[in-house]
């Protein structure tokens, strides 16, 4: 629901007072493999009883709400498309039809929702769509918050006539 919803996401384990240290690392392994749909989200270790940690998540909060709300301006997104591509191009579609991606754009924030035009958007694997999500998360942060990736149909322009009208 924490992805499907947008929502940016500090996962909190509390009762660092009562784990061991040699145990902690070990806790949060754990939390990771049982939220691995939140593995994009940074994980903090408070203690209510002793307060210690708490003071740090207003500054986490505010960190992962400056990451959903980035934006990145659809230049740069090209580039990083272009050398993503040209070191690994989307994989061919059904019935080996080559999938291209034209360009990028970010439409919204909250979440970054980045819109790719292709030339066959249903062809483009999970996988991918994966994938350019971890390199946009390596290439521009977006800690704590999700990344919805969108495949649309592109559209070629249209010559026009004299007059605006166009020819089909």
């Amino acid at each position: 629901m924490i992805e499907e919803a947008g929502r940016a996401t500090v996962v909190v384990l509390n009762k660092r007072d009562v784990v061991p240290r040699a145990e902690v690392d070990k806790r949060v392994e754990n939390t990771r493999e049982t939220l691995p749909f939140l593995n994009w989200a940074p994980v903090m270790l408070t203690s209510a009883r002793t307060g210690a940690g708490v003071a740090a998540l207003p500054e986490a909060a505010a960190r992962v709400f400056a990451a959903a709300s980035r934006r990145i301006s659809t230049g740069e997104l090209n580039r990083f498309l272009e050398a993503v591509v040209a070191d690994k191009p989307p994989p061919a579609g059904p019935n080996g039809r080559h999938v291209k991606l034209y360009f990028a754009t970010q439409p919204q924030v909250r979440p970054p929702t980045i819109v790719f035009s292709a030339n066959h958007p249903t062809a483009v694997p999970v996988s991918y769509r994966r994938f350019l999500s971890n390199q946009l998360r390596a290439a521009y942060g977006f800690e704590g918050t999700p990344i919805r990736i969108v495949m649309r149909e592109h559209r070629k322009k249209r010559k026009q006539m004299p007059g605006g009208r166009s020819r089909d």
